[in-house]
């Protein structure tokens, strides 16, 4: 027979895995957008105050909603924070994090997770929401290889003053949380800094790679995890690779990437993929080839970019194209 105290305890055991699974289930926020179209949120918030904070300490109380075609499908009180290391020092407009209280959530039944990032605009220069699309694009082409990615979610913010008056409005997009992307792959994050090569699954790294190789991205490391999340599954199984930020590639061209360049288009790709893991290549060279049109055709499509900027990007994914099937390919692997 139990005792009292430890019937007690297990009782409580019971209630929190029922709790937890409970939680597990419920559509998160970013499901509640992801559904929606023609998103819009609008946030209560001093531009002034944001573009001159000097950390990522500094919180920000606003006012959030969210609608779609016109109709609000989201509003609570919220907290906004200046993030990223390169980009709060170099954008007149910093990223932002966003944290909505768990008690607003659980009042419209959606799941306590809470924390986003939102890629915004870096200044007011003309092309910059331009920039933010061509990231965008990069996370949407990455999800078209592979669904081990985060998914992500384009609107537009609309920024006013705590007495209701517009300030800006500027285009943007919300990326999956960590814990929803956790929690979608069945996996649990690595925390540490420092893996071994060998540690990693093969074909997803190298398919990572390769991908960051056609945008042109040299900004990722992956045994210190800088730029690249690992997901570490069931006894046996390699780590996942999930790669992100890809403003530093010259396929998103941020104008604070590669300072001092005066032509980046003579920046030559860099593959940041391992001779090891040459038994996999073929398996990955075959999938970018089934995918190049698929590839091609979500760029044609993007008609928030302009005309021109499509037909760039075409051109810079048909030039790495071009690449694989050179016998001077700088890579040690070749499709042929």
């Amino acid at each position: 027979m139990l005792n009292r105290t430890t019937a007690f305890l297990l009782g409580l055991l019971w209630c929190s895995c029922i709790l937890h699974a409970q939680n597990e289930s419920l559509r998160t926020f970013f499901d509640l957008l992801y559904d929606h179209d023609n998103l819009e949120l609008t946030l209560t918030i001093d531009p002034v105050r944001l573009q001159k904070s000097e950390g990522r300490d500094i919180v920000f109380s606003t006012r959030l909603d969210a609608r779609s075609n016109g109709l609000v499908i989201y509003s609570s009180n919220a907290k906004v924070s200046p993030r990223g290391n390169f980009r709060l020092k170099e954008c007149d407009f910093p990223p932002l994090a966003l944290d909505l209280p768990k008690s607003a959530l659980g009042q419209q039944e959606l799941s306590p997770t809470d924390n986003y990032k939102l890629v915004t605009h870096c200044n007011d220069s003309r092309d910059t929401n331009q920039i933010v699309c061509k990231e965008y694009l990069a996370y949407k082409l990455y999800s078209l290889l592979t669904s081990k990615s985060f998914r992500t979610k384009w609107l537009t913010i609309h920024y006013i003053d705590e007495k209701g008056h517009p300030l800006l409005s500027a285009d943007a997009f919300l990326i999956e949380s960590n814990a929803e992307l956790r929690h979608r792959l069945r996996g649990e994050w690595v925390e540490s800094d420092r893996v071994s090569v060998d540690s990693v699954d093969a074909y997803q790294f190298e398919l990572a790679a390769l991908f960051q190789y056609m945008i042109g991205n040299r900004d990722m490391h992956l045994t210190s995890q800088h730029n690249v999340r690992l997901l570490r599954f069931d006894e046996g199984r390699k780590f996942l690779p999930v790669p992100y930020d890809f403003d530093f590639s010259l396929f998103v061209k941020a104008p604070y990437a590669y300072p001092g360049l005066v032509n980046r288009n003579n920046v030559r790709r860099v593959y940041l993929g391992y001779a090891r893991n040459e038994w996999v290549m073929p398996r990955v060279f075959s999938k970018f080839r089934a995918e190049r049109n698929e590839l091609i055709g979500l760029i044609e499509k993007e008609l928030k970019l302009s005309e021109r900027e499509r037909k760039d990007l075409v051109n810079y994914i048909d030039g790495f194209y071009e690449d694989l099937l050179k016998a001077e390919y700088q890579m040690n692997y070749r499709l042929e």
